[in-house]
């Protein structure tokens, strides 16, 4: 996948949450979310203002593409969001009343929500033609690059070891043909 070098991969979640406050021995983040190419982090954003009163939020993110996010490899570099997010349950009076959950709870929305708020991610692809221009690399892409990279590089070097073995034994032929002549 090729993505436009000026562009902006939008990712837009809804989320829900309801958990306490934060206390001084809580091991407590607020909602981090990564976005992975395959297991290399490209980008991370810290939300630390989120309702945490069980109301829906739309979290919309923005991130411009860089030159490493140009191009992105279906065989190990897949795209990958990973949302990290600690807090503690609610500790209110109403946790005294019997039958009263004070678990906190963290609930994303995948689709379309009642509220008709949306979760997507949308890459900015473009054709790869148009990729090569604007990352300077031409049209004239070398055809050994089977999109795996440094796999060019292997296919060269077994081509140098393929002919050289090549060489040995036509050299070796050649040897035993001329001792039968003889």
């Amino acid at each position: 996948m090729y993505l436009d070098s000026n562009g902006t991969i939008d990712v837009r979640v809804v989320i829900n949450t309801w958990t306490g406050n934060c206390g001084e021995n809580d091991d407590c983040e607020n909602l981090n979310i990564t976005l992975f190419k395959g297991v290399v982090q490209v980008a991370r954003q810290e939300f630390p203002a989120v309702d945490t009163n069980g109301n829906d939020e739309s979290i919309i993110w923005e991130i411009p593409v860089d030159a490493n996010m140009t191009r992105w490899n279906k065989s190990g570099e897949e795209p990958r969001i990973q949302f990290e997010y600690s807090m503690p349950g609610y500790s209110g009076l109403d946790c005294l009343i019997p039958g009263f959950s004070c678990e906190g709870h963290f609930g994303m929305y995948y689709e379309n929500n009642e509220d008709g708020n949306d979760a997507r991610v949308i890459f900015p692809v473009v054709n790869k033609s148009d990729a090569e221009i604007e990352d300077g690399s031409g049209a004239g892409s070398d055809s050994s690059d089977s999109g795996l990279p440094g796999f060019g590089l292997l296919l060269a070097l077994s081509a140098l070891a393929m002919a050289s073995i090549a060489i040995d034994r036509k050299q070796a032929l050649g040897e035993t043909e001329t001792k039968e002549t003889d």
